[in-house]
């Protein structure tokens, strides 16, 4: 996953989440993206202030979609 710093549109570092990015979902509060790996099925947080990558979740086979409800 490569932030964007959206004033600029330009890339930041790259942030590891998997072999396999998939998808990506944006809390309400714009604090933590959730990443999916498809490939190890994972769901990887990352935090949007540090723009570190945190502990991958386990979710089961191939996941191909996240949402976030209230």
């Amino acid at each position: 996953m490569t932030p964007i710093t959206t004033a600029t549109n330009e890339p930041g570092k790259p942030i590891k989440v998997g072999t396999q990015p998939w998808a990506i979902v944006v809390t309400p509060d714009g604090k933590t993206a959730y990443v999916v790996n498809s490939e190890t099925g994972t769901v990887t947080p990352v935090s949007t202030v540090t723009n570190r990558a945190g502990k991958p979740i386990k979710v089961g086979i191939t996941p191909v979609a996240i949402a976030i409800a209230p």
